[in-house]
């Protein structure tokens, strides 16, 4: 499809698996692409043993044709990926894979922001790369991007009631947990959910960082006029997994420490 909107993946290792994969088999989607069928993709033939599958991808992939112009689009669009494929020294590939995209999103923060420089390359100078929209698990939705501008979040305790485990106590077994007014800037935290559908106080395993307090002076979103007071509305930005340790001798380095020390 050449004129999709945004290249959204929610954590930045998969994206960056997105795009090797694009690049990986590119003279396959090539093939692909122009004999109308996946015989040619042994990524397709090698992880999918549904028949049926496989034939209404083929059923999909000629209406696609068809609907951007039949064999014309067809042969124009399979030496078009390959040409631009083959650049793999120039920046933008997505950009140039399909120059209507408004945007690529994917989470940027914590310490997933050593992927930046990368990311920032697969995107090129005209393809803005923003924080991912919203903060979601399949546990529920738990918060929105504040900005565009900053890989901060607003947390919805409307859907979501939360609470909040300090960094130094996440591995006790039963530690003391925070509610949303008791969390404070500069700090880090698990996140604890009970949720509609069922949960109760689950260890979501992220780690969060409160970054601080919405205010005047932050500018993201509109505020009243009036000298109104102004919620205790938290501002957080995703830290790490807090599975995510080095643990050869016991020592329980999180990702957090390799960041400090580099």
């Amino acid at each position: 499809i050449p004129d999709i909107n945004s290249y959204t993946v929610m954590f930045t290792p998969g994206f960056i698996h997105t795009v090797k994969l694009i690049q990986t088999f590119c003279e396959e989607i090539s093939l692909c692409i122009s004999s109308a069928n996946f015989q040619n993709s042994s990524f397709v033939q090698n992880n999918i043993d549904d028949a049926k599958l496989k034939i209404d991808l083929d059923r999909a992939l000629n209406e696609i044709i068809q609907k951007y112009g039949g064999s014309t689009y067809q042969l124009e669009r399979a030496n078009y990926i390959r040409k631009e494929c083959l650049k793999t020294n120039v920046p933008g590939i997505l950009h140039r894979l399909w120059p209507t995209l408004s945007y690529a999103s994917t989470v940027i923060g914590g310490t997933f922001v050593i992927h930046k420089q990368e990311l920032q390359f697969y995107c090129g100078e005209k393809l803005p790369l923003i924080n991912f929209l919203g903060y979601r698990a399949s546990e529920g939705y738990f918060g929105i991007l504040a900005s565009i501008h900053t890989d901060e979040y607003f947390l919805i305790p409307t859907s979501v009631f939360f609470e909040f485990i300090k960094e130094e106590d996440v591995h006790h077994s039963q530690p003391k947990t925070l509610l949303i007014s008791e969390i404070e800037p500069g700090n880090r935290y698990e996140v604890v959910c009970t949720t509609e559908g069922g949960l109760i106080r689950y260890r979501m395993g992220d780690m969060i960082s409160c970054t601080g307090f919405l205010s005047r002076a932050d500018d993201l979103v509109p505020l009243p006029s009036e000298p109104e007071e102004i919620p205790r509305i938290p501002l957080i930005s995703i830290a790490y997994r807090v599975g995510s340790l080095l643990d050869v001798y016991g020592e329980k380095t999180s990702e957090q420490h390799v960041m400090n020390a580099l």
